[in-house]
């Protein structure tokens, strides 16, 4: 998985999203690319749609040189709604992968809990 099919058909909600993480004083770039790197690996996380709702639950794999800085790579546990897109990969949702794969999520949309 890659990037929502929200980011091409909404955005400027993305862009709202990542204006919301910006600090006043930054002219280019946004905070998540600023923020020390933390490991998160092996967390378990959540992972939501634009509009705030839990589409399936995931383990992160941490801050990888091949995802972007504002995303996370996750090992998807459990799905909890099929019909969700997929961060990027336009037509596809979660009934298009299998439990166990591996997918990019949005930092902005993923909760640790």
């Amino acid at each position: 998985m890659h990037y929502y099919e929200y980011q091409s058909r909404h955005k400027g909600a993305w862009q709202g999203v990542l204006k919301h993480y910006s600090s006043p004083g930054q002219t280019t770039g946004h905070s998540l690319s600023r923020q020390p790197m933390v490991s998160r690996s092996g967390q378990t996380c959540e992972l939501q749609s634009m509009g705030g709702r839990v589409v399936a639950i995931g383990r992160m794999l941490g801050d990888r040189a091949e995802v972007p800085e504002n995303a996370y790579r996750i090992v998807v546990d459990e799905i909890l709604e099929f019909h969700a897109e997929l961060f990027g990969a336009r037509g596809k949702t979660f009934g298009d992968i299998d439990v166990g794969s591996t997918v990019t999520w949005h930092k902005a949309f993923t909760n640790v809990i």
